[in-house]
């Protein structure tokens, strides 16, 4: 059986240069979690505020921790709300990360921003357990994960 419940504190983002910081994302778990051996799925959701300036070539950063585990290396186009590519993503396994790099989208839809992209995830065979909690932190999201 499939149980998890998340802690949401309200979305922040900050911008340092071309950097863009997202605090407490909206996550969601996809698939079955509970599967030890499976692969199953997150999805991360943000709107961004109006007043923070997304210029192209900018980029976001999401990190997964153990004992979540990214499949492989590879690129796919991030899209917003209404279907449309807004940025590029590129999933290192080795770093356990997700950089999103920003197209000129938002340069001119300075509007109402949104994104949200998906990633394949697996548990660690080492750090994890059948029937046990883990909670697991996305930039802030944490979100308890039971078996």
């Amino acid at each position: 059986m499939l149980v998890f419940s998340a802690k949401v504190n309200a979305v922040e983002v900050q911008k340092e240069g071309t950097t863009l910081k997202v605090t407490n994302p909206k996550v969601t778990v996809t698939g079955d979690a509970s599967d030890i051996y499976g692969r199953w799925g997150l999805t991360f959701q943000v709107d961004f505020p109006d007043e923070v300036t997304i210029n192209e070539n900018d980029t976001l950063q999401f990190n997964l921790k153990a004992p979540i585990r990214l499949q492989s290396d590879y690129s796919f186009p991030v899209y917003n709300k209404a279907n449309q590519v807004v940025a590029n993503a590129k999933v290192s396994a080795a770093e356990g990360t997700v950089t999103v790099t920003f197209s000129s989208y938002f340069e001119e839809n300075y509007l109402k921003k949104n994104m949200e992209l998906s990633v394949e995830v697996f548990w660690a065979s080492d750090d994890r357990l059948a029937d046990t909690t883990q909670e697991l932190d996305f930039n802030g999201t944490v979100i308890t994960q039971k078996n």
